[in-house]
């Protein structure tokens, strides 16, 4: 749908409404609750409600690049979409939660949605959700919100540290707490702000992540061997039982994670260069 937005505003997404899970006191968003719940929990209803500006010159290609004037409409509704699947905070400026009802209507509410729960007070801190209210107040506007519990997908795909969240000294509808930080240096489509002339139609390993930690059931594919390949972005590679790796170079600053219910085999011709990273759990 095209909406004649705000200046500088691209599109918008709305969860409509939030599922409750009284078992997990959490709110969960209306895609992510059906899921949960194995039936669709309010028929009849959209489950995610998008809209594009009007005021803004798009590029619609499937293949190419926009040019510098052009805003990359797949990568704009990826987001869109990324915060409709839940990737958004209920917490606000005033740090209470507040849900959506099937009205429409926002209420606040005494537990969090289950975003709130992966974000956390610096890179070694507290849960936001053990905070009082003026405790996360503070903490959304304090430039050291992180995401990434503990043994969490999301520090597996970080290496092993908590993401940085935007959360500047000024409070930005809309834009602060539910996005990475602007200071992230992996390719992603969550910042709070996309350029013109920006395209990645690619979603980041840690949205993924973040995505099981939250609760989605993501179908990873296993495989026996992995062999003959050049890694030159993050990726893991997981198992089906024992896992056998050869002639593997990592490279470019990449990290690999290896996974397998079993045992791990590095055989001859693998190889980590210098500021690439290795995981094996």
């Amino acid at each position: 749908m095209f909406v004649n937005m705000q200046p500088g505003v691209l599109g918008a997404s709305y969860r409509q409404p939030h599922y409750w899970n009284p078992s997990t006191q959490t709110w969960y968003s209306s895609a992510l609750g059906n899921q949960l719940a194995g039936y669709n929990v309010v028929p009849g209803m959209r489950d995610i409600r998008l809209e594009m500006s009007s005021n803004f010159n798009w590029f619609y290609g499937i293949t190419g690049n926009p040019s510098s004037s052009q805003f990359d409409w797949i990568t704009v509704m990826l987001h869109e979409i990324t915060h409709g699947l839940g990737f958004s905070a209920l917490v606000g400026s005033d740090g209470q939660y507040r849900y959506t009802t099937s009205g429409g209507s926002q209420q606040t509410h005494s537990s969090p949605g289950t975003f709130d729960r992966q974000l956390f007070q610096g890179t070694s801190g507290s849960n936001l959700t053990a905070l009082n209210q003026s405790q996360r107040a503070a903490l959304v506007v304090s430039n050291n919100l992180f995401s990434g519990r503990p043994n969490s997908h999301l520090l597996a795909a970080n290496n092993g540290s908590r993401v940085r969240m935007y959360a500047p000294s000024t409070w930005r509808g809309g834009s602060s707490v539910s996005h990475w930080d602007v200071s992230v240096t992996f390719p992603t489509f969550m910042r709070p702000y996309a350029s013109a002339g920006f395209r990645m139609t690619v979603i980041n390993e840690r949205e993924v992540a973040i995505m099981r930690d939250m609760g989605w059931g993501i179908s990873v594919p296993c495989v026996n061997s992995f062999s003959n390949q050049t890694i030159t972005t993050n990726r893991t590679v997981i198992g089906c039982q024992n896992l056998e790796v050869k002639n593997v170079t990592v490279t470019g600053g990449a990290h690999l994670r290896l996974d397998a219910p079993g045992t791990i085999r590095i055989e001859p011709g693998f190889r980590v260069e210098p500021g690439a990273t290795l995981r094996i759990k």
